[in-house]
């Protein structure tokens, strides 16, 4: 068994990394194992990079820093800091990650445990900009088999936003990555060039896993560029579908190239795994694609019919170009539409928590019918249905919401729109003269478990809420830090037949300090818009 002075390689490619890359040459610099080189590629930073790497540089002798005179692309810079390494093991170190202090000796154990390992790994976490854990992915540690084949077969059928290419910067044998070439592009485009590169190796020998999470892996949010991207035509967003189909038909033929080139038994097995996991994506693409086109057909076809027909035979002579169709209650939709209007949101998506019907009282009912899609949550099993029929491109959900996961009773009252969760109001309602038909125990979660399960952690631009008493515990469970809607709608007063109902400034009070400004409140509902971005 190899000892603990084999010399370790971190390679730490970067161009303008100043934000974060102190945090992250402390962290390496703070592991256990102690022999190890850590190498430095500065691709022509253009911030304060520079003078950091050699002030750390003076710091400790571990420390090899180089300086690209002009920026190489990033490929490019990976290779480079694998040349200039000498150790037997590498690996490849971002400037804005971080790993627990027994990393590295974590991870050479692993290699050293068996000659056959050709890349060691843990389980990892993903941090915010503030450093603060955002997810944790323990599911990656099942990448590994006994079976090279099954091993292969695993890391092309899992899903990518699972993490999978972080493998990327595990420990590996430096003579192996040489021995495939080193990072490279097996397509017409870099796109998934980290997966393709790790599938590569693993061609040569087996992943073996930690089951500690020792790697933190930084995720920059970019929700609000996201967002303004949505401002783009019909044709544009067609064009950016069959762009993203193409990369993704490209990845897939990498894995069918490197599968002719590595020695394993089972090619057959692995082909087929392939390409039944690109058709299930293709498949997936090309139903949006369809799905926008239809939408937009149909649109068009509506336009025309009213302007034809209506406008020419009179029929609607009160119906001009300059009217508007609202679904909701009070016009909330209107007032929300003009909101993103104004920000340059076409479609924007949407979280409507207590949707109770596809079209009739529903704050996001017109975004969908202008081809946006997003979330409906619906406890009610009846008003759930509904949402399957009305609403088949929007995600529905026939579970609650509130501040803890579990169950809980749902009131189902007589008037539909009054169905709630809360026992109080319940009987308040009953006090008004409504009465509650039935209870049934529904499956609750929190808004965090359905945002990073259904958002991939990121909040859709509105979030619309009613749900009849519990409005203020699920808005005050939100972690805003991490990330947040850009316009939320939320019942901000209590039933009452008189239309006497109580103003909750509890939640007025708490999202003004969240940084959300008031924009609109129609009586029974509140709606705020981002400060930092409608006060630009």
């Amino acid at each position: 068994m190899e000892t603990k002075t084999d010399l370790v390689s971190i390679g730490m490619p970067v161009y303008n990394g100043a934000n974060y890359i102190k945090e992250a040459l402390e962290s390496l610099l703070s592991q256990d194992y102690g022999n190890f080189e850590l190498i430095i590629s500065d691709n022509a930073s253009t911030d304060s990079t520079q003078s950091i790497c050699l002030e750390y540089l003076e710091k400790d002798s571990r420390i090899k820093y180089f300086r690209n005179q002009v920026n190489e692309g990033g490929l490019a810079n990976f290779n480079k800091v694998l040349e200039l390494s000498s150790g037997k093991y590498f690996m490849w170190a971002a400037h804005d990650d971080l790993w627990e202090i027994n990393y590295i000796t974590e991870l050479v154990k692993l290699m050293d445990s068996d000659p056959n390992n050709v890349l060691a790994f843990s389980c990892l976490k993903s941090i915010d900009m503030n450093s603060s854990v955002i997810n944790s992915y323990p599911h990656i540690h099942f990448l590994t088999d006994s079976k090279h084949c099954v091993q292969l077969s695993k890391y092309i059928t899992a899903e990518e936003y699972l993490g999978k290419a972080n493998l990327i910067y595990g420990l590996m044998r430096k003579d192996k990555i040489q021995e495939i070439g080193g990072l490279t592009i097996w397509g017409n485009t870099d796109f998934g060039s980290d997966m393709l590169f790790v599938f590569r190796l693993l061609g040569e020998g087996r992943l073996v896993m930690s089951s500690e999470f020792l790697f933190f892996k930084r995720i920059i949010n970019n929700h609000v560029q996201t967002a303004s991207n949505s401002n783009i035509s019909f044709m544009s967003q067609i064009t950016q579908s069959l762009q993203e189909l193409n990369l993704w038909i490209d990845y897939f033929q990498g894995y069918l190239k490197i599968i002719t080139i590595i020695n394993v038994p089972d090619k057959l097995e692995l082909y087929l795994v392939t390409v039944l996991r690109a058709l299930r994506i293709v498949s997936r693409l090309l139903f949006s694609v369809a799905k926008k086109m239809i939408v937009n057909l149909l649109s068009r076809k509506f336009k025309y019919f009213f302007k034809t027909v209506f406008y020419k035979i009179k029929l609607l002579p009160q119906i001009n170009q300059e009217t508007k169709l609202s679904y909701s209650q009070c016009g909330e939709d209107l007032i929300i539409k003009y909101i993103f209007d104004g920000l340059g949101i076409v479609n924007p998506s949407y979280l409507d928590i207590g949707a109770y019907h596809p079209y009739r009282f529903n704050n996001t009912a017109i975004f969908y019918s202008s081809g946006a899609t997003g979330i409906n949550i619906e406890p009610d099993p009846d008003q759930y249905q509904i949402f399957l029929k009305k609403r088949k491109f929007d995600l529905n959900l026939n579970i609650g919401v509130s501040d803890i996961s579990g169950e809980m009773t749902l009131n189902i009252m007589s008037v539909p729109t009054l169905t709630t969760f809360s026992q109080e109001t319940a009987n308040n309602m009953e006090k008004e003269g409504y009465s509650v038909l039935e209870k049934k125990q529904i499956r609750v979660k929190t808004i965090s478990e359905i945002i990073e399960t259904y958002c991939d952690n990121r909040f859709p631009d509105l979030l619309s809420i009613d749900v009849e008493g519990l409005d203020e515990r699920i808005i005050k469970s939100i972690d805003f830090s991490k990330s947040k809607p850009i316009v939320i709608c939320v019942e901000t007063i209590s039933f009452s037949n008189t239309g006497m109902g109580i103003k909750n400034t509890e939640i007025i009070d708490f999202l003004e300090h969240q940084d959300y400004i008031v924009f609109a409140d129609t009586n029974i509902n509140t709606i705020f818009v981002r400060k930092d971005l409608w006060r630009r």
